[in-house]
Order: C-alpha cells, then sequence, then structure tokens
C-alpha cells in the first residue's frame, strides 16, 4: 500500500500564528516603554508624573528645652505717598471746661468775689502777715491786673462797677472804681476796727467794733453794722451793740450775717422795718451765709455733719440743699445754688436749681474744688490739682455753666 501525504497547512492556522506573534512583540514594547519610564524618572525628568511620597510619623518633642529663634527685623516700609496713619498721641484728660485764673499763687479762700466778667480775688505774698495782694481779673479778656497792695484786702467784695478794699493799718475802707481806676474813702475818718466790706445794688455793708479798753475790764467790744449809700455819700449805724457779725451779705432790704454766739447764728435783718431773727437751726453750728432775693443759703453742722441749707424768706421755710455726702460752703445767684460737696472722698463742684428743683454735679476732676461763688453763669472755686495732696496749696478757676 502506498503510504499517504500529510495534509497542507490550512490559512487559519497561519492567520493564528501571525496575531500570536504580533501580541507577543506587542507586550514586550509595553514592557520596555514602562521601565524606560520608571529609570526615567528617578534620574529627575520633568515629563514624568512624580509619585506621591509616604507620610512618615513625627518624632516625638524632645525633653530639652528648645531655643527661642532670635527675631530678624523688618525694614519699615516707606510711604511715598503719605497713607500710612501716623501715631496718635494720648490725649490729656479734660474733665470739665474751666478756665485756670492763677497759677502758685497764695489765694485766701475767703478773700474771692465774682461780679460780671470781674473776679477780685486776695492774695497773701508770705513776707509777713500783713502783705497781700488784691487782683482783678477780667473772665473776657483773661487779664489780671494788682488794683492794691499792703496791708489791704478785699475780702471778695465786688459789685456795681466797684471793689471794696480795706487796709488794715487804719482801718479805712476804699472803693476801687473798675471803669476810672481810682479809689474813694468811704468809712469815716475815726480808727475804729472794720471787717467784711459787702457791696449790694448801690450799697456798701461793712461792721465796725466802737468799744475801748480798760485795765480794769480789758476790751469791751461795741459791735455794729454800717452801710454806706453811693447815691448819697451817707453812712448809716444800722444796728448797735449786738453779737459780732461776720461776713454780711445784702440784696434787696436784707442783710444777712452770722455770728459766734452760742457757736454760730444765721441772722436775717430788715432794714425798712429794722428787725432782726434767727433764721438756722437752733444749738446748730452755722456760718457763711449768702443772699440772693429771698434766699439765704448757709453752711450748718447738724448732728455732727455738714450740709448746706436754704431758707425762704417768704415762707419761712428752711431746707436740707442735699443728704448726699457733706457739704461746706455755697453761693446763690437767683435760682442756682451753688456748693461744694464731699461724696467719693474729694470734693466737687454741685449746682441746685430751686426753678427745677434738679442738682447736678459740675466738676468731675479727680482732685477737691471748693469755696465756690456764682454770678449768672459763672462759677470761680479753688482748685488744688495742679499741687501734692498736703501741699494746701490752691490755684482759682472759673466755670462758664
Amino acid at each position: 500500500m502506498v503510504p499517504s501525504e500529510p495534509p497542507e497547512e490550512s490559512l487559519f492556522s497561519r492567520i493564528l500564528v501571525v496575531g500570536a506573534l504580533v501580541a507577543l512583540l506587542v507586550i514586550l514594547g509595553i514592557c520596555v516603554y514602562v521601565i524606560y519610564g520608571y529609570v526615567s524618572a528617578g534620574s529627575g525628568d520633568s515629563g514624568v508624573v512624580t509619585p506621591t511620597p509616604v507620610p512618615t510619623a513625627t518624632p516625638a518633642p524632645s525633653r530639652m528645652a528648645t531655643p527661642v529663634p532670635t527675631p530678624t527685623s523688618t525694614a519699615t516700609p516707606t510711604d511715598p505717598f503719605g497713607q500710612f496713619p501716623s501715631v496718635t498721641p494720648t490725649p490729656t484728660p479734660v474733665y470739665q471746661n474751666d478756665v485756670q485764673v492763677t497759677q502758685g499763687l497764695k489765694v485766701v479762700a475767703r478773700g474771692v468775689g465774682i461780679w460780671e466778667q470781674y473776679i477780685v480775688y486776695d492774695e497773701w505774698m508770705e513776707l509777713g502777715p500783713n502783705a497781700y495782694k488784691v487782683h482783678l481779673y477780667n473772665i473776657n479778656t483773661r487779664k489780671d491786673d494788682v488794683i492794691a497792695q499792703g496791708n489791704v484786702r478785699s475780702y471778695g467784695c465786688i459789685g456795681s462797677g466797684k471793689v471794696g478794699l480795706l487796709y488794715g493799718d487804719s482801718n479805712k475802707i476804699m472803693l476801687y472804681d473798675i471803669a476810672g481806676g481810682q479809689q474813694q474813702q468811704v468809712s469815716p475818718v475815726n480808727n475804729i476796727p472794720r471787717a467784711y466790706p459787702s457791696i449790694y445794688g448801690n450799697q456798701l455793708v461793712f461792721t465796725g467794733n466802737e468799744g475801748n479798753r480798760n485795765p480794769q475790764t480789758g476790751m469791751l467790744d461795741i459791735f455794729g453794722l454800717y452801710d454806706y449809700e453811693f447815691a448819697t455819700g451817707n453812712i448809716n449805724l444800722l444796728v448797735h451793740n449786738i453779737p459780732e457779725p461776720n461776713e454780711p451779705r445784702g440784696d434787696g432790704q436784707y442783710i444777712v450775717w452770722w455770728d459766734v454766739t452760742g457757736g454760730g447764728n444765721i441772722v436775717l435783718l430788715d432794714t425798712k422795718s429794722i428787725k432782726s431773727k434767727n433764721v438756722s437751726p437752733e444749738g446748730a453750728v452755722s456760718n457763711h451765709p449768702r443772699i440772693s432775693g429771698n434766699t439765704v443759703v448757709y453752711h450748718s453742722v447738724v448732728g455732727g455733719i455738714d450740709h448746706i441749707f436754704s431758707y425762704d424768706i417768704t415762707t419761712g421755710q428752711t431746707r436740707q440743699i442735699t443728704s448726699l455726702g457733706m457739704q461746706y460752703s455755697a453761693d446763690v445767684s437767683g435760682s442756682r445754688i451753688v456748693y461744694d460737696n464731699d461724696v467719693d472722698g474729694k470734693c466737687d463742684i454741685w449746682m441746685f436749681d430751686r426753678s427745677t428743683m434738679q442738682e447736678r454735679q459740675l466738676t468731675d476732676e479727680p482732685h477737691d474744688q471748693m469755696y465756690p461763688q456764682i454770678y449768672g453763669n459763672n462759677v470761680v472755686y479753688l482748685d488744688n490739682r495742679n499741687y501734692a495732696a498736703n501741699d494746701n496749696q490752691w490755684d482759682l478757676y472759673v466755670l462758664s455753666i
């Protein structure tokens, strides 16, 4: 039997073999490309994306103190257009809009008075017991003039365009004319002790002592109250042989003063009827009265506490101005009563208006303000803000309300 020939390869078989070879070549090419890219990335080629690094644990802080790095200075930027805000200094606090009148002078507390735009005050020169200067200060122009010097005082006597001056050596009382600058004697020529001149309306009131001294009885005081009329030049003896009158003040037909009998009483005199009466509480120590219209104000110690009281001449009623704090000195002009008030360990100036029955604080400076005087809308007072607490030194200030 003749052996048969092997069968020829089919077309399908050939195509299958060629496809397998092509696939093998593609796989080899891909492997070569990946290997090349990996090697290139390790050599720093920027064309291949860097794989995300695996995070490592943060080491625990050392127990040794870490040195603080020295800060580096930063240059101040230049500002050619001025756009950076400038540093604003801390302002000096302003507590009230008052004006300082004196500086470093020894102002006599009970030697200050005010009338219209003028303030009169006594300065003690410390050159001797009788060395004083009397000043006249103009609130509008802030000009200060010395109108008298020596053993002379005003006691705050000012009004009707004049200043009262008491010369201690001769006990004469002169009137200084503010407009003309001239002095005129208004007291009698007899040399008897006089004190406390005060102007009200067109009159001047003052005290005098016509007593005498003898070897057996010593000094026998005979006190009287006098007034001088500007229009006529007459001097009138209003009351005679009374307990020593202090700080007489007048308005209209009334004059008020305080005496030291029984520790202090406030006395009111009606100059038309020439009748007087005590208007302060019985048994109280009362002093420093002031009067405006039908209102009398004064300081009184009742139950060991200092307060300001007012007395209504028309109704006869007395009232305590305030129960808040302690008050020592007061003045009145119209319906307004001003006083120093120690509420929290320091004195401020307060005001009570009788027309509104309202009380308000005028000063809030951290030091002491005392001895206020009022005329119209101006209040003048002593203030120790420029001195140490133990200096007992005061300056004069004026406040417009």
